[in-house]
């Protein structure tokens, strides 16, 4: 099993690939700083992905269950005999919620 090298800087390169050209650091260096941004906004995507999903629990959500972007909360207490639906018209609190009915 080989292991896993980590290339840093144009040395460690140099060093690992004796015969790498200038131009191919450079773009090695070039696509890793493109990798660590991109690995970066799709991290920050999924976590605002977190967001969109419908709020589920056990209790009653008026002061207890600040609203999210889907502005929907689901009541589990008498689950699986029933779910209520409550909906909330403002993001970011935890009062004002409503049932649907």
């Amino acid at each position: 099993m080989t292991s896993r090298q980590t290339l840093v800087n144009y040395n460690d390169i140099g060093n690992a690939l004796p015969s790498a050209t200038q131009k191919f650091i450079q773009d090695y260096s070039a696509l890793k700083t493109e990798l660590s941004s991109t690995q970066k906004a799709i991290t920050g995507l999924l976590e605002s992905f977190e967001s969109l999903k419908p709020l589920f629990g056990a209790q009653a959500p008026e002061g207890n269950v600040t609203s999210n972007a889907t502005l929907t909360y689901f009541d589990t207490t008498n689950s699986p005999v029933s779910v209520d639906l409550y909906f909330n018209d403002t993001i970011g609190v935890d009062t004002g919620w409503v049932i649907v009915t």
